[in-house]
């Protein structure tokens, strides 16, 4: 294990112009469990139609759009005045739709 974590030490001190693609893939791999929480996490609720355009990656507009069509009724929750999304309903809702789109 000492000896990865040299070869990242020595990887990172290189000019990523003089790195294999392979070398850049591994300093990259290495970074980004560095990085944090949250890298490609999808929360499993998301609040508000502005929580739903983040989800989807759209705007709050189209997002509204959706909602008004009815097409995520099974994945909306309302607590108050706030909306609530299962994101995971809402994300296979949307694959469905893809696949029989095609």
């Amino acid at each position: 294990m000492d000896e990865t974590k040299t070869n990242i030490e020595t990887l990172r001190n290189m000019r990523i112009i003089d790195m294999t693609g392979e070398q850049f893939m591994a300093l990259v791999a290495a970074a980004v469990p560095a990085a944090g929480n949250g890298v490609g996490e999808i929360p499993p609720l998301v609040y508000g139609i502005s929580g739903l355009a983040r989800l989807l990656g759209c705007s709050d507009t189209t997002a509204w759009r959706h909602r008004k069509s009815g097409k995520f009724d099974a994945a909306t929750s309302q607590l108050g005045d706030t909306l609530v999304f299962d994101s995971r309903k809402v994300l296979e809702i949307m694959g469905n739709n893809k696949t029989t789109n095609n």
